[in-house]
């Protein structure tokens, strides 16, 4: 067999076994979770939404607000197919600026979300 057919079967061959890997491990393309908000600042008392998707139909999971000093809360979301709105009440919220973490509880354990960040005032 000649050289340039050689590098040519080389080719093919690697061309068909990335071809099956990415077939057997579809995984590693499959969509992900997300939260948004269209909110970056809310007066302490009022409430606000934020759009939590899953990435798997029927999984739940929370959203974990941190704010200023020791604050902190648990929102329990789910079961969701696609995308979901949740209210979020901001009653206690003191001053400042808070992260939530969104979190996705699948069969196989947790998963991240992402996170949006906002500032509450007076």
């Amino acid at each position: 067999m000649s050289a340039p057919a050689r590098n040519s079967l080389k080719a093919c061959t690697a061309l068909l076994a990335l071809a099956a890997t990415l077939a057997l491990v579809p995984s590693g393309l499959a969509a992900k979770g997300s939260i948004s908000t269209s909110t970056t600042t809310i007066t302490s008392g009022q409430s606000f939404t934020i759009t939590v998707c899953t990435a798997t139909a029927g999984d739940g999971g929370y959203l974990i607000v941190k704010g200023p000093n020791t604050f902190s809360q648990d929102i329990f979301t789910g079961p969701i197919t696609g995308c979901s709105d949740v209210n979020v009440g901001t009653a206690g919220w003191p001053v400042g600026k808070y992260r939530i973490n969104g979190f996705e509880e699948t069969a196989k354990g947790t998963s991240g979300l992402g996170s949006v960040t906002l500032t509450a005032t007076a």
